[in-house]
């Protein structure tokens, strides 16, 4: 197999999932919000208007993040709540305004299934994703699984579903990690065949070489295999995307539908130039077919329901078992999905100088 190169560089997956530029550079942006400002800014006749509409969700968006840099745990879910919800209109405004799903509301609901202060449990803590409005809308966007609107879902089982936590839930759950639902990769390029069949090539982590779904041979959607040199590594199973010439990789849909398909699997913590990305298995019994930026908005919409409506019960997690994760997802999270959002209305590919650690 062939790893595909352009302008000297290996093809690589990215961290926008609908309209990545695959053969773009890195930009090294140290505030993603005047850069996705100046993005918007200049866009041309055609989507004016809707980059406009962007706009203005995207420094609403800014001004809660900023109000909640000096709030406290049990504080801060509110404005962040509505960050996001204003950064997901400013991505549907100008991505996908047209989406039937999509409407001013929140589209998402949650409640307390036990009042007792005593005997927390994350589990408790159910969400609904509604018919209508922006959580469904974002999902439709990402071409998520529309058959859990309506569904109860947990707020543990949620927080199990997001990469970039999942280190500590499993060490909190005492989870072995021949069972963690994320596998660490190295090496993740797109790769082509003698036949021209393109596909995803990576290295499983040697830590992981045991994890039981290897061993069981049973990964979803990709086989494994030991190379020569004795390295586990993965590869897509079904190669259907053709690639004659690597000239033309930036402008084939197909293989932008590919790369589309296989980010569902493919999952990455974001941190600049040094992402590591993972590959979800699918066979842990807390799996969820739901894309990450929508589970962030809904685990952070809950938490704000709990910081506005029940701080008590939202104190109460915070001082308990539970602290450590829940600290987590509200200091990790902004980063995540602020930059998940800024790739998606650009398009790039957005690195961080190493002295920067803000948004």
């Amino acid at each position: 197999m062939e790893i595909i190169k352009y302008n000297s560089k290996p093809l690589a997956l990215k961290t926008a999932i609908k309209s990545p530029k695959l053969t773009g550079r890195t930009v090294i942006v140290s505030d993603r919000w005047e850069y996705v400002r100046f993005y918007l800014k200049n866009i041309k006749k055609g989507k004016r208007s809707s980059a406009e509409r962007a706009l203005f969700y995207w420094n609403q968006a800014e001004e809660f993040y900023k109000s909640s840099k000096n709030l406290s745990l049990t504080s801060a879910p509110l404005p962040l709540y509505y960050c996001f919800l204003n950064a997901a209109k400013a991505l549907l405004e100008f991505r996908d305004k047209d989406n039937p799903e999509y409407t001013a509301y929140h589209g998402v609901s949650g409640v307390n299934r036990n009042n007792n202060i005593k005997k927390l449990k994350l589990s408790e803590q159910e969400i609904v994703i509604k018919s209508k409005g922006v959580c469904p809308a974002l999902l439709s966007f990402f071409n998520g699984n529309k058959g859990l609107i309506g569904s109860k879902l947990s707020l543990d089982s949620l927080l199990a579903n997001l990469v970039y936590i999942h280190r500590t839930y499993v060490i909190s759950q005492g989870i072995s990690q021949r069972k963690e639902m994320f596998i660490p990769l190295d090496e993740v390029f797109f790769v082509r065949k003698p036949n021209k069949h393109v596909t995803i090539n990576a290295k499983i982590d040697e830590k992981y070489s045991n994890h039981e779904s290897i061993k069981n041979s049973n990964l979803k959607k990709v086989k494994h295999y030991k190379s020569p040199n004795g390295e586990i590594r993965i590869g897509w199973k079904k190669c259907k995307v053709k690639l004659q010439n690597i000239r033309y990789v930036s402008s084939n849909p197909k293989l932008l539908k590919f790369h589309s398909e296989v980010r569902k699997y493919f999952q990455e913590i974001s941190s600049g130039i040094n992402s590591r990305w993972y590959f979800k298995d699918f066979n842990q019994p807390k799996s969820l077919d739901i894309p990450p930026l929508v589970i962030m908005f809904i685990c952070m919409h809950r938490l704000s329901e709990l910081s506005r409506y029940e701080p008590d019960i939202l104190n109460a997690y915070l001082t308990r078992e539970h602290s450590w994760i829940l600290s987590e997802f509200i200091k990790a999270t902004p980063f995540q999905f602020i930059n998940t959002i800024a790739t998606e209305i650009t398009g790039e590919q957005l690195g961080v100088s190493r002295h920067i650690i803000e948004i």
